[in-house]
């Protein structure tokens, strides 16, 4: 038996990805990205090399550490990236933040109730 928090209070419900906040997060310098919650799909267009992958990976990154093919994260000459993941249960929302640097990543899943995880 854990004794972990859960991160959403009925586990049965399907959890969606709401917004995205990605800075210097391969050829990406900034993006944000609110996706509707009506159900409906969400379609990614542009020319190539517009990021589309690199927005893609933006979300496996913070919410995994890692994406298939990246090596690292952080945009060339830029010292440090950032993704911010919302995540929604319901009416619940949850807040996955990770910081890449030269020294590794560091993840902060912030609760609505305020309560704060991060990594070691």
């Amino acid at each position: 038996m854990s004794d972990q928090k859960a991160l959403f209070s009925d586990e049965s419900k399907p959890v969606t990805v709401t917004e995205l906040r990605a800075e210097n997060v391969k050829i990406l310098k900034a993006v944000q990205v609110e996706f509707s919650q009506d159900g409906g799909m969400v379609i990614v267009t542009g020319r190539n090399g517009a990021g589309k992958s690199s927005l893609l990976d933006s979300i496996m990154l913070g919410l995994t550490g890692s994406a298939p093919g990246v090596e690292s994260p952080i945009r060339d000459t830029q010292s440090r990236a950032e993704v911010v993941v919302t995540l929604a249960s319901g009416t619940e929302r949850v807040r996955v933040k990770r910081v890449y640097t030269a020294k590794g990543d560091r993840l902060e899943i912030t609760a609505e109730d305020g309560s704060v995880f991060r990594s070691p």
